[in-house]
């Protein structure tokens, strides 16, 4: 199993370097049926899609702005089914619960896509068996995830997923048919153990676009009956969007999931289905408490090697230490190396978010760094007035609302706070695409 994954994980590497593709098809799956974990048989060796090169940058960009405008035009928030179907959590190191069940292995990509630089999740026993997300670094604290997504489709009645326990990584919720099962996720013990999260349709047998959404669940794959198929969703032009920032883009702040957050939640609003979050807090474009990085640094890890349709670059609240001369310099490094690397990416910059007052120095010099560059767009929150007033939740002070949108810390947003986020963001966004 180790030498599986590590090759698969090689492969995803490789094919995210390539370019902005995805999807696949195929109903193999592994005939292990002994219960949360065991070995299977060696899954097929994906092949990666050939990825066409336009003729000229100029051409590339003009595609890319038309995915943009047309994506923007189905987002939307997801709704809750009317009608879900009963999902329960497993017990520690139980068997199926589905007779004669097989497993898809994690590293089966005719039957799993994943959003996500998903590889093995280590070199023992049961992370042999799992996958892990690393697509944010941490500096010395090594590389992590904000959020990944896992994707496929499967006529199953009844579908068991393989996870282990470890406290908020491993929580996840399930969206079927781009609807919510139940915005209330599975989350297990930081124990170790293996479990099995079982989702019933109460014997209703159909084919279902099913997508789990996780911080950074270790995933073992999917359990189904004999004669269930399973298969990658059908390919798609989808927008990958990269999301680079600080702890407002890494999660919640101690007031929710990290799949919760203005950054999640964006890329549903702006039908960007291909989401990267790269969040990292107390940092920001020179802020870098040791061991964490600082933006530019984390650009050939979190931005780079996913060759984003879009990037959004939110920052600047953890920079107040530094002068405007020194922040404006710096910025402009981060975008002199994303212009030079991606040339046909769209690139949004938010000015700082400013609780309590308006970071005007710090919108100033970010603003200033953008200037004039092709395909850069700055989104001037400050002067918007996005966030107004002295209070937070636990502090209302009447003056703006920050008594509702901003956390009991007095700096982070507060749940209320990401939703009213993402909205702005979002029509921000899609003012700039309906010039295009």
């Amino acid at each position: 199993m180790i030498s599986k994954l590590a090759a698969f994980s090689m492969f995803l590497i490789v094919g995210l370097v390539s370019g902005c593709g995805g999807g696949g098809g195929g109903t193999e799956v592994a005939t292990n049926s002994s219960g949360t974990g065991g070995s299977s048989t060696t899954p097929p060796t994906p092949v990666a899609t050939p990825v066409t090169t336009p003729s000229t940058p100029q051409t590339e960009l003009q595609t890319t702005k038309a995915l943009l405008k047309s994506a923007a035009t189905a987002g939307a928030a997801p709704k809750t089914m009317a009608s879900p179907p009963i999902i329960t959590p497993g017990t520690a190191n139980m068997p199926s619960n589905i007779a004669g069940s097989t497993l898809v292995l994690p590293g089966n990509t005719a039957a799993l896509r994943y959003v996500g630089a998903v590889v093995q999740a280590g070199p023992l026993y049961p992370d042999a068996d799992l996958v892990k997300n690393t697509a944010v670094n941490y500096g010395g604290l090594g590389l992590d995830s904000n959020v990944y997504y896992i994707e496929f489709v499967t006529d199953a009645p009844t579908f068991e997923i393989l996870v282990k326990g470890n406290v908020d990584a491993s929580a996840h919720r399930f969206l079927v048919d781009g609807e919510y099962a139940s915005t209330t996720p599975v989350a297990y013990p930081d124990d170790g153990n293996l479990y099995l999260t079982r989702v019933d349709f109460q014997g209703s047998r159909k084919s279902r676009r099913i997508r789990i959404e996780t911080p950074n669940m270790r995933f073992g794959g999917v359990r189904l009956a004999p004669g269930d198929s399973i298969s990658a969703p059908p390919a798609e032009p989808r927008v990958r969007a990269v999301v680079l920032g600080d702890s407002f883009t890494e999660g919640m702040a101690a007031v929710g999931y990290s799949f919760d957050n203005y950054a999640a939640r964006l890329g549903y609003l702006a039908g960007w289905k291909d989401m990267y979050q790269s969040g990292v807090g107390a940092t920001g474009y020179l802020a870098a408490p040791s061991p964490k990085l600082k933006f530019r640094d984390r650009l050939a890890t979190d931005v780079f090697p996913f060759n984003p349709h879009v990037l959004v670059v939110a920052g600047g609240i953890n920079d107040t230490g530094s002068s405007k001369a020194e922040l404006q310099a710096e910025a402009t490094a981060v975008f002199d190396a994303v212009a030079k690397n991606l040339p046909n990416t769209v690139v949004f910059v938010i000015g700082p978010w400013s609780p309590g007052f308006p970071r005007t120095d710090q919108r100033d010099a970010i603003k200033a760094a953008v200037g004039t560059r092709a395909n850069f767009y700055f989104i001037d929150n400050v002067a918007e007035q996005w966030q107004t007033g002295t209070g937070n939740v636990a502090n209302p002070k009447g003056d703006g609302n920050g008594d509702q949108y901003v956390s009991d810390d007095g700096a982070h947003p507060s749940a209320a706070g990401h939703v009213y986020l993402a909205g702005k963001v979002a029509a921000a966004v899609k003012q700039v695409l309906n010039t295009f």
